[in-house]
C-alpha cells in the first residue's frame, strides 16, 4: 500500500514537472521559443517568461529573452472593447465579494470574451 501511495505521488510530481513548460519549442542554436494565448498583454508576458524559466531550469540554466511580440486577435469586437469588458468583468468579480456567484459569473464572462492575445517570447537558456 505505502508502495503504491510513493508510486502515485513520485508520478503527479514528475507530471506536473513535465507540464510547466508544455508550450516551449526547443530550437537550434540555442534559439527556443514559446507561445501562449491569455486574457491580456501583461498574463501573456508572465505565463510565456514562466515556461522559459521553467524550460531553462530543467537543463540547469537560466531563461534570456530575445525577443517578446503580442498579437490581439477576436473576430467579435476590437481590442479597447475587448480589453473594457475585461475590466468590467474584474470590477464586478471584486463588487460581488468573491461569492460563488461572483466565481460562477467571473469564469463564464472569461468564456465569452475567450483569450484573444496571443504572446510569442523567443529565448536562450545560457
Amino acid at each position: 500500500m505505502i508502495k503504491a501511495i510513493v508510486t502515485l505521488l513520485s508520478l503527479i510530481i514528475l507530471s506536473s514537472c513535465a507540464s510547466s513548460h508544455q508550450d516551449v519549442r526547443p530550437g537550434v542554436n540555442n534559439q527556443h521559443s514559446v507561445t501562449v494565448q491569455t486574457e491580456s498583454k501583461q498574463k501573456g508576458a508572465r505565463e510565456a517568461l514562466t515556461q522559459a524559466n521553467n524550460y531553462c531550469k530543467s537543463l540547469n540554466k537560466h531563461a534570456a529573452i530575445v525577443s517578446e511580440d503580442h498579437t490581439f486577435s477576436n473576430p467579435d469586437m476590437d481590442e479597447q472593447t475587448y480589453n473594457n469588458s475585461q475590466k468590467i468583468k474584474d470590477v464586478a468579480t471584486v463588487l460581488l465579494g468573491g461569492s460563488g456567484k461572483a466565481n460562477r459569473a467571473n469564469h463564464a464572462a472569461s468564456q465569452a470574451l475567450g483569450k484573444s492575445y496571443t504572446t510569442k517570447m523567443t529565448f536562450q537558456c545560457n
